[in-house]
């Protein structure tokens, strides 16, 4: 047994979710339910538009972490701040949520933020200001953080940062960790395919939404299954009110959820992604795990943000 069930390693990020009417989506760049990558000037400006909103600690692996420890799970995180009001926000907050830190600081530049515009609907559209986070050097990554860990999760906007995903993946190797990917955002996918084919034989689960696979699969999700499942021995397709299909062992099973009323989407897929690993650790078949994701995929939305709560499962 190793002492460290889960190492999670991203973007510590602090969330602003704001809620905005549809013509306003329409009036910026970008694509409805993308993500942007923006610069601290247009971050402030945003935000002067809009209001700050809710504030949270946030970022994809993070919120695995807080989930997963919220369930009882022993999980460390590792990412970069700023040395800042958001980065002392932030590593207090992972604290209480029973998360081990280890978080590097970079003294020249802000902690990263996000802006979660939630349209009626509840779906976000996400503009992201990286900041201290993608000033993470590979180099800083140190093999101690590794030792003793069972699974190594990480989210694909690593892949903008040269070099940290196959360093993340190398020391997990050399550590004997399984390593687990949320692919992220179909623009990571678009961006980032000949990466993506070059890491992905050494990841053994891999999380994708319904855009990510039509992505990889040209518009096909089945075919983006196939094409995924050929590099990947469990393949988790996030289905929203759908469910999810998972591809394992050469099959590809469907599991149906009841519907919810959701609030907003934000942290759905990393709650799903928590859910499923904390069955993963404890050795659970793909159904228990399955069911497990969709639960707390299903609880998130129904409050505002990723926010953590007393969930049995």
């Amino acid at each position: 047994m190793r002492d460290i069930d889960l190492l999670a390693i991203g973007s510590p990020i602090v969330d602003n979710i704001i809620h905005i009417d549809e013509d306003f989506i329409h009036a910026i760049t970008g694509k409805k339910g993308g993500m942007e990558l923006i610069d601290y000037t247009v971050l402030s400006e945003l935000l002067c538009q809009t209001g700050q909103g809710i504030v949270m600690p946030g970022g994809s692996a993070a919120n695995v972490a807080r989930c997963f420890a919220s369930l009882g799970g022993s999980c460390r995180f590792v990412g970069k701040i700023g040395d800042d009001i958001a980065g002392s926000y932030f590593r207090r907050q992972m604290k209480i949520a029973k998360v081990i830190p280890q978080l590097m600081i970079d003294k020249n530049t802000h902690t990263a933020q996000v802006v979660s515009l939630v349209t009626p609907d509840g779906e976000r559209t996400m503009r992201t200001y990286l900041g201290a986070a993608a000033t993470i050097n590979p180099e800083e990554l140190q093999a101690e953080s590794f030792r003793d860990v069972n699974i190594v999760h990480t989210e694909g906007y690593t892949l903008t940062n040269s070099n940290l995903t196959e360093t993340i993946f190398k020391l997990a190797n050399k550590a004997k960790c399984k390593i687990s990917l949320d692919l992220s955002s179909f623009e990571i996918v678009n961006d980032f395919q000949q990466r993506l084919e070059k890491i992905l034989p050494s990841v053994e689960i891999l999380f994708a939404n319904e855009d990510e696979l039509q992505t990889y699969g040209l518009g096909s999700i089945e075919k983006g299954f196939k094409q995924l499942a050929l590099m990947c021995p469990i393949v988790v397709g996030m289905l929203g009110e759908n469910g999810c299909a998972i591809h394992s062992e050469g099959k590809l099973q469907y599991f149906h959820t009841s519907p919810v009323k959701a609030i907003e989407s934000t942290g759905a897929g990393d709650f799903f992604a928590s859910g499923f690993l904390y069955g993963f650790c404890h050795r659970k078949p793909i159904e228990t795990c399955a069911k497990y994701a969709m639960q707390l995929g299903a609880a998130v939305v129904k409050s505002e943000g990723a926010a953590i709560q007393k969930i049995k499962i």
